[in-house]
């Protein structure tokens, strides 16, 4: 039985999961700026109203979830040229290896973001509201993107090293 040089069912089925992952992404994480948008139109009711803390810590979760999702948009987009090039050609291309640095800076962003402005450090800071999430739910997506981005910085350093052993293979034959 022969092996495929290239993968291109399972580059298929990842181009599939990240297109199919691009809808939820918009759903959970972008959604939330049209309420962004909604506070900046009320600004002058909202100057009036008592509860500007409250309105101004829900601003700040949409503006926290824009940034989270549009990292991860990002992420998603990166993945699918990738395996597109995949594809085409081979896996080991500088273009594979620039876009993976991107892919990691993004997930650095999302998980920092995530980290800093968690469900609970906003609400307590502005309002004195105690926690409603558990700390397992709120350190686990931060920590989980985190993560993912060492992995995918490691795999960025592998296929630089690749690449340098490539092009030493390639003048001496």
């Amino acid at each position: 039985m022969k092996t495929p040089k290239r993968p291109v069912a399972l580059m298929t089925l990842a181009q599939v999961l990240c297109l199919l992952a691009l809808p939820v992404t918009l759903f959970v994480f972008i959604t939330p700026a049209a309420m962004l948008l909604h506070y900046f139109q009320n600004a002058g009711v909202l100057a009036y109203d008592s509860s500007l803390s409250v309105d101004l810590s829900g601003a700040l979760f949409v503006a926290r979830d824009l940034v989270v999702g549009l990292a991860l948009i990002c992420v998603e987009m990166e993945a699918l040229t990738i395996f597109g090039r995949m594809k085409k050609t081979s896996a080991f291309s500088e273009k594979n290896e620039s876009a993976l640095g991107r892919i990691a800076k993004a997930l650095v962003l999302a998980g920092a973001v995530t980290l800093l402005f968690g469900d609970s450090v906003v609400p307590y800071l502005l309002t004195g509201l105690p926690t409603i999430s558990p700390v397992v739910q709120r350190l686990l997506m931060p920590f989980t993107l985190l993560t993912l981005a060492a992995m995918v910085r490691t795999v960025q350093v592998l296929m630089r090293r690749a690449l340098n052993m490539q092009e030493e293979n390639d003048l001496t034959v």
